[in-house]
């Protein structure tokens, strides 16, 4: 009976190859191994961790005619580290977080030692989602759709003013403001180079901040509405082996800043905002970057920012209103699984 079986199934064509390719099977969809490649969006099933470091050193100020005046005896420097964290949960959708941390140190060649302000704070919190609209293979192109949400978790408060509403003992790390990003970017790959353009809208939202004073009465936590901006970006990368390197200069036009009294009504609590004269312009940023994709799951980075174009210094130390003049590096760790 046992011979009678296998020779029907062997006139069947069912008997197993000897030579058969197994094929193991998961939830995760590919994931290219070179940056030239990949899809601006995590494929489903992965997830990404990285660790990064930077540090702005601000050496200057722009004037109002746009030019640089560098700083006589100050001393400035931002250091931040961040975790971000990414997973695929789709075919098509992305969700990440990013988690800043900042110490920030001022000094001043006509300080002594024990006047240096040094201060430091865990940063905004950025929360973000990203939609595949358009992906293709060989040669790789994609689309995608992206937005994001800033909580204003960094320290605010200049500390208690002692000695009159001039004198902080803190660092002002945020704005004390929420954003809202909306945007898209298209990716294209030409062989070992691929170019990116991205292109969204920052909303800046209105709300009660306590580092703003106003100096006649003395009324203390104002109402702060950071301008809008507008981004455009244009990348190129060339990849050459496991290396990846990338120019890409960032531009941003920004709105008026307004602020003002806390005063106001339950349907218009931004009644009583001013429009800051100077607080509109442009900025414009050129950053390289080199990518060693060591394994599919683990990627080395390192980056330089250069400013070119920038606006009067009217919110110090605040950088994420108006940076101060000064270059940008860093670099992160990335791993994948």
């Amino acid at each position: 009976m046992r011979t009678l079986f296998l020779l029907v199934v062997a006139a069947l064509g069912l008997a197993p190859d000897a030579h058969a390719q197994w094929q193991s099977k998961t939830m995760r969809d590919p994931l290219p191994g070179r940056e030239v490649e990949r899809p601006l969006v995590l494929p489903k099933g992965w997830v990404q961790i990285s660790f990064g470091y930077d540090q702005h050193l601000g050496v200057g100020q722009w004037t109002p005619e746009g030019k640089v005046e560098r700083f006589d005896q100050a001393h400035w420097q931002l250091h931040t580290e961040h975790v971000r964290i990414a997973y695929g949960v789709s075919k098509n959708a992305e969700l990440w977080w990013t988690i800043p941390f900042h110490q920030a140190l001022l000094t001043n060649d006509d300080w002594d030692d024990d006047e240096a302000l040094f201060d430091h704070s865990l940063g905004d919190q950025y929360f973000g989602w990203r939609l595949h609209i358009l992906h293709t293979e060989a040669p790789a192109s994609s689309w995608m759709f992206d937005t994001w949400y800033k909580a204003p978790t960094a320290q605010e408060s200049p500390a208690n003013y002692i000695g009159g509403p001039l004198n902080v003992s803190n660092i002002i790390f945020t704005t004390g403001t929420p954003d809202w990003y909306l945007g898209t970017a298209y990716k294209r790959q030409f062989g070992p180079i691929a170019a990116t353009a991205t292109a969204g809208y920052l909303h800046r939202f209105s709300s009660v901040v306590q580092y703003l004073v106003e100096l006649n009465e003395f009324q203390f936590n104002g109402r702060m509405k950071p301008g809008d901006q507008v981004r455009l970006q244009l990348e190129v990368m060339l990849q050459a082996g496991p290396l990846a390197i990338g120019v890409r200069p960032e531009y941003e036009v920004r709105l008026k800043t307004k602020m003002g009294t806390t005063s106001g009504d339950f349907l218009n609590p931004n009644r009583n905002r001013d429009v800051v004269p100077g607080s509109g312009g442009q900025a414009l940023d050129l950053r390289s970057w080199v990518k060693l994709n060591a394994t599919r799951g683990f990627d080395v980075a390192g980056y330089y920012v250069h400013p070119l174009l920038g606006e009067d210094l009217l919110f110090f130390p605040i950088e994420d209103l108006h940076p101060t003049y000064g270059p940008t590096f860093g670099g992160f760790v990335e791993a994948r699984f």
